[in-house]
């Protein structure tokens, strides 16, 4: 997936900002969690290319850093 398209997939809501207390896997976290098709996503992605891995979303964000970084970026948007 190119960088433009997954920037789509994980356009932030900025209403639902997270406070800037958080570390960077409890702001991911949270920011999956508020967005359960994003994840879906990502676990399928992940599926697909590591059929076994436990944590397929995980496991694609470890291969994929462009996206990781995108992720992190949104993740970590602040109210």
């Amino acid at each position: 997936m190119g960088l433009l398209s997954m920037a789509g997939v994980l356009a932030p809501v900025v209403a639902h900002a997270q406070p800037c207390d958080q570390t960077v896997g409890e702001s991911i976290d949270a920011y999956l969690n508020r967005h359960p098709d994003v994840r879906a996503e990502l676990d399928e992605k992940g599926r697909q290319e590591d059929p076994g891995a436990p944590n397929p979303t995980l496991s694609y964000l470890e291969r994929h850093p462009h996206v990781r970084q995108a992720l992190i970026t949104l993740s970590q948007q602040c109210v």
